[in-house]
């Protein structure tokens, strides 16, 4: 490790200086575990493919349950496995590093969706709050994970049949998300005279 820091001593300064800089990630240290326990090139690939392929096969559920189509399904997960390995930002490829940053982010946002679409089938609100809290924890992954709000969300208003229970719910959604949003708002106000 750096400076002969243990990785949790590392974890904890990283996670720090996020959030002096007005940004928090706390799940975004999964990235230097991940660094930590798979030290072998190969069986780090190996862990970001399987990883993508848990991602792809979400995506896929999630079709499956909000349009009951096989056809969707597939060409849900053709398109998603074409596009996420060859996405590349200023010539990096966000799937093939960061130790799984993206990939998890991605996870708890289908896990929600997943979540969401349960409770539509089951009518259980357990599935809700499940759906809210998988939201958080996108969001607090990396700033990508703020789209999974929107998506449930979305999801939400094409299912329901009133805007009362839309609203009903949406709370879930609102607690966590507007928490998380709120937590990184008010960190971002105590820490912007200091970054």
């Amino acid at each position: 490790s750096e400076s002969g820091l243990s990785i949790w001593a590392f974890v904890v300064r990283d996670m720090g200086g996020w959030i002096q800089g007005g940004r928090f990630f706390p799940i975004a240290e999964v990235q230097y575990l991940v660094f930590y326990f798979l030290t072998d090139v190969v069986a780090y690939k190996c862990f970001l493919i399987l990883y993508t392929i848990l991602d792809i096969w979400l995506l896929g559920v999630s079709i499956y349950k909000s349009s009951h189509s096989t056809f969707a399904r597939n060409a849900g997960m053709l398109i998603a496995g074409l596009l996420m390995p060859v996405y590349a930002y200023d010539g990096v490829n966000p799937m093939n590093m960061f130790g799984g940053l993206m990939q998890t982010v991605v996870l708890f946002g289908l896990v929600a969706i997943s979540f969401e679409l349960q409770y539509f089938e089951k009518r259980q609100k357990k599935w809700l709050w499940m759906s809210g809290f998988c939201v958080a924890c996108s969001m607090m992954t990396y700033e990508v994970g703020y789209v999974f709000p929107i998506a449930v969300f979305v999801i939400a208003f094409l299912k329901c049949k009133s805007k009362r229970e839309l609203f009903l719910t949406q709370i879930p959604n609102f607690v966590f998300a507007g928490g998380t949003a709120m937590c990184t708002l008010v960190i971002k106000l105590v820490y912007r005279n200091t970054a």
